[in-house]
């Protein structure tokens, strides 16, 4: 008597059986229809990656630091840090000229 394949079932006859075409068909028609499953599957989860990173990539050029939708996760990495820098820079940058001001009366530095 045939048994089955664990995990897709695949019929796979004793030797004692008679060749029967339907069988190797059938097998056929399983792995098939798994094979498109999957490559489905992919598609999906590559379209979905892409479209994240588009959004990911405008989040993050909206931070001003621009980003192509294209960069690997590695260069999103980087930018998502340097958009967290970039206002605490300009910040200092803003608050640099103050500070030396302060500085410069509290000891009495003229002020040209």
């Amino acid at each position: 008597m045939s048994t089955k394949t664990k995990n897709y079932q695949f019929v796979k006859p004793e030797e004692n059986e008679f060749y029967d075409i339907n069988i190797p068909n059938a097998n056929w028609d399983i792995a098939d229809a798994k094979i498109k499953s999957l490559e489905d599957e992919v598609t999906e989860t590559k379209k979905s990656v892409s479209d994240g990173k588009t959004q990911i990539a405008a989040a993050i050029t909206l931070k001003k630091v621009s980003t192509a939708a294209t960069a690997t996760f590695a260069q999103m990495a980087e930018n998502i840090k340097k958009s967290f820098l970039v206002p605490v820079m300009q910040q200092l940058q803003m608050s640099l000229p103050v500070r030396h001001l302060q500085i410069m009366m509290e000891r009495n530095i003229p002020v040209r």
